[in-house]
């Protein structure tokens, strides 16, 4: 699926809020929502990875084996 560099945001995390946080916040009004996770995270955190984001609408959760250079 080709993104169009105009429909990216880069956005600085910091220390106080979490990445899920973020992304409820900024995603709220998205047709579709990409979630990127690596199988690391699903050994350590198990299904709790796919959880909190009731308040989005389409999550599409994608398993990577590696971090997505953009």
């Amino acid at each position: 699926m080709p993104i169009s560099l105009k429909n990216i945001e880069f956005i600085q995390l910091d220390e106080e809020t979490s990445p899920r946080d973020i992304i409820n916040v900024k995603s709220t009004r998205a047709g579709l929502t990409m979630i990127g996770f690596l199988n690391d995270q699903l050994k350590h955190e198990g299904e709790k990875i796919f959880h909190g984001y009731d308040k989005l609408g389409d999550v599409l959760f994608i398993n990577a084996r590696q971090e997505k250079s953009i």
